[in-house]
Formats: C-alpha cells, structure tokens, sequence
C-alpha cells in the first residue's frame, strides 16, 4: 500500500512539472522593465547637490539561467545593481540629470530551450527642483486708524515696514479703495529704509465723505506683502463762515449781477404788469438759465433788494446764488430772502423778515446769508416770527439742501459761525447772543 501511494504521488509530480514546461512553452520569454519608465523620470536627490537616485525594477517572462539579470546604464555595465525579489528584482541607480538608456540582459527558458534576451528603456531624468529659499517677510504699520483731509488739500500718512531675515529688499507701498478723483503719491521705501510718507490728495472734484482704504506693502511678486487698513474721511473747508453780501440792484431795468468768476450771473427785469410781483429774477450759467424765475417787489426798505453769490474763486469752490427780494405779493412790510442752488437749480429756502410784535416800535430784521469758505455749507439769520426770541440762525448743507439740525433762537442781533474739525469728525460752532448773559455756543455735526 505505501508502494502504491508514492507511485501515485510521483506521477502526480511529473504531471504538473509537464504542465508547468507546457505553460512555459506556450508564453514567450521576455524581460520587462517596469522602472523607470516614461519620457521623463524625476529626481530624487539622496542629500542637497548629490546624484539623483532613480529606481531600477526589472520583472521576466520564462525560467532565469541566473538570478538576477544584468543591467546596462549608458552603455556601461552596473555590476550588482538588481537584488533578487518576489517576483522581480529592484535596485536604486544613482545618475546624473539629462538623457540616459537602461539596458537589462540575460538568459531565459522557453521550456525547451535557453537564449539571451533584452529589454531597453530610454528616459530624461529631470533637473533636481531648486533648493527652497526663506523668503523672510514684513509688515507694514501706520500710527494712524483714520484721517480727515478737506477738499482741495493733502494729507500725509506715515508708513513704517519691519522686515523678518532673510529678506532686506524694497517696499512698495500702494493705496486701494480711495474715493473717484483722489490720488495717493508713489511710494517704495529702499532697503536701507524702515519707513516712508504717502500723500493723500482730494481735488475738487472728490465728494465728501467717508472711504474704507487697503494700504498695500510688496516686495513683489514672489517677494512678502502685508496690509494695513485707514479711513479717509473728505471734509468741509474749515474756518469762519462769511456773510454773502448782494450788490443792490439798480433802478433802471433790466439789472445784471455776475459773479466774480464771470461764470454766474442774475438778470433782474420788469415782469408782466398783470403781476402782483411786477419785478422778477432768473439766473444764468453762461447762457443757460438755471432753475425758474422768481418774483418779487421792492418794500419799503429798497436797499434790501439786491443778489450776490458764494462764488469762491479758489480751486473746488462751489458756486451758489443769493437772491435778496424786497416785498412779496400781499405783504406790506416784509422782505423776503430767496435761497438758490446754483449747482442743484431750485430755490432751496425763502426766509421772511417780519417785524417784531414785541418791540417798542415796529422793526425789520434784514434777512442775511453766511458761506463757508468751499460754499458746501450756509448759515440763515432771519425774524423769529413764533417764539418769544428775536432771531432764528438755521444752517444748511448746500450739498443736499437740507437743514444740519434745528432752528437756533437767540435775542440780540450778535452772532457768528466757523466750520472746525475734531480729529475725523467736523461741526458747525454757531454763537449767538454773544456778550449777553444768556450767550449760547451750539455744535451742529456736519454730514
């Protein structure tokens, strides 16, 4: 029995070794390289300047005559480059960047017989990347959150950069967000520098108001950035208000008042005589008339009719127009102040000049007018013709025609106004009753 089972196990043995030739015999022989492969190989440097090291992977088809296959590198045989492994062999070449040919030989088994076979493999080994440099970095401060520059002026913002190692080069410092017209000066500060001034510029042309800036520091491209953020704030011209003081109009009409820029001008003219105000008013830019016309009549006071204008010839001046009327229709002794835009052609304010009911005799309190220096804001005195004071002072942004807060009532015909700035913020200072015991200093904050 046991002679039986070796005879068995035997044959069994010599069947599948049949096979495994048959198998052998039926698949070609061949090497195979499966690394590297590809146009193009990277490289993967062992240490900062050395060879490249590019992996070698070799796998056949067929029984080997020997264990490992012998592999060429440019032509030049690489002795003990493979290590035998489960199912291929492996090894690491260390090779210079640029085109190169791997070349594997040996013998192989087709089940009957043994020949020399080959495999080649032609490849470029990429430049190893640049070393990574530290480009070091910076930042860009400033000592100042916001700033207010009035129109037609400049404001200077300082600028410090503090630079971290290795980097020492210069800064340029740009502005974003600044408002339509506005220019900021260039700026680079050089590598021997640690800090600089940009210039801030409102033209004319700039509207008020407040702006959100991104103050930008680069050292280029590749180089390290940093941010800083500012408030701008495009205010008031400053200073005491000046009263707009209207040439009379003459006796014989038609009557023409210009403004000093030659650009403005009020034509005064007999209106028709079915009017119960036989006189009437119409202004003009050059040949364009403005807004419609307005009529009126001499009171009793004559020296009260007259027109005049905020026109500020300094650069960014708005220009505006007075109208000084006499009597209004259905009006005995009253005088009338008519109030026109000349930028927004519409009358914006009609203050009537009535007399005091509480003064021993009758009295006229002639309406007057009061500009800042840039025309942008106005002050009104006029009759207070509902309270117990005598006088009202109403200030008024010309830029939307409408009143900065409410009416002021004072007594005495003493009073004045400037337009001041408090860090970002502006106001309207307006005393009245100066002198008096009940004098009064009142803020109005400009928009």
């Amino acid at each position: 029995m046991n002679i039986d089972r070796s005879w068995r196990a035997a044959a069994r043995g010599l069947f599948l070794s049949a096979i495994v030739v048959l198998l052998s015999a039926c698949a070609t022989p061949r090497y195979e390289i499966q690394a590297p492969t590809g146009t193009t190989v990277p490289c993967n440097a062992a240490t900062s300047g050395g060879p490249c090291q590019v992996k070698a992977q070799v796998a056949w088809v067929g029984a080997s005559l020997h264990p490992v296959p012998e592999l060429w590198l440019d032509g030049v045989v690489v002795p003990n480059a493979l290590t035998p492994a489960t199912g291929n062999v492996v090894g690491t070449l260390p090779m210079a960047p640029g085109p190169h040919a791997v070349v594997v030989t040996g013998v192989l088994s087709d089940g009957w017989s043994f020949k020399s076979y080959s495999a080649t493999s032609n490849f470029t080994v990429l430049p190893p990347p640049p070393p990574t440099m530290p480009t070091g970095g910076l930042t860009l401060t400033t000592p100042v959150a916001a700033l207010l520059v009035e129109r037609t002026k400049s404001v200077t913002v300082p600028i410090t950069i503090t630079r971290t190692a290795p980097f020492a080069g210069a800064v340029t410092v740009t502005v974003a967000g600044l408002p339509m017209g506005a220019t900021a000066s260039p700026l680079t500060i050089g590598p021997m520098q640690t800090g600089g001034s940009l210039v801030l510029s409102a033209p004319a042309s700039v509207g008020f108001g407040k702006s959100s800036l991104t103050l930008s520091g680069s050292a280029g491209p590749t180089g390290p950035s940093d941010t800083a953020p500012l408030s701008l704030t495009v205010g008031r011209a400053t200073g005491p208000l000046i009263e707009a003081n209207p040439t009379p109009y003459a006796s014989t009409l038609p009557s023409t008042v210009t403004s000093r820029s030659g650009t403005f001008r009020v034509e005064i003219s007999t209106g028709a005589p079915s009017l119960p105000q036989p006189r009437k008013a119409r202004f003009f830019r050059g040949t364009q008339p403005l807004g419609n016309e307005i009529g009126f009549a001499l009171g009793p006071v004559s020296t009260l009719g007259g027109a005049g204008f905020c026109d500020d010839t300094a650069a960014g001046a708005l220009t505006r127009g007075v109208v000084l009327t006499g009597m209004p229709a259905g009006f005995a002794s009253q005088n009338v102040f008519t109030f026109v835009d000349m930028a927004n052609p519409h009358a914006l304010r009609q203050v009537p000049a009535n007399m005091q009911s509480s003064a021993p005799a009758p009295h006229v309190f002639q309406p007057r007018v009061f500009f800042s220096a840039d025309c942008s804001i106005a002050l009104v005195a006029s009759v207070n013709t509902l309270g117990p004071q005598n006088h009202l002072v109403q200030v008024f942004d010309m830029m939307t025609g409408s009143p900065i807060g409410s009416e002021i009532p004072f007594d005495t015909p003493i009073f004045s106004a400037l337009v001041k700035t408090t860090g970002t913020t502006q106001q309207v200072e307006v005393k009245v009753d100066t002198g008096a015991a009940n004098a009064q200093v009142v803020n109005r904050a400009v928009p």
